[in-house]
């Protein structure tokens, strides 16, 4: 028949949209956690450090994608 069958997954919208969104949902669930623990512990960071941790954390998500990524922690 000449034809190849392809069965695949399409995203609604672009991948690289898609990563950088959970990264930063994971960041941000995860900043939320230490910073309650932080503010206990009078250790509490300001918004700009918060902002800046929150990007490159954000970064290092996107770039290094470990292995549970996808995983909801």
């Amino acid at each position: 028949m000449g034809c190849e069958f392809v069965y695949a997954i399409v995203p609604n919208e672009n991948i690289e949209n898609v990563i950088l969104k959970h990264a930063q949902a994971k960041v941000k669930s995860q900043l939320t956690i230490e910073s309650t623990h932080m503010a206990l512990e009078a250790q509490a960071l300001s918004q700009a450090q918060l902002n800046i941790e929150f990007n490159r954390r954000v970064d290092e998500l996107v770039n290094e994608m470990p292995y549970d990524f996808w995983e909801n922690k």
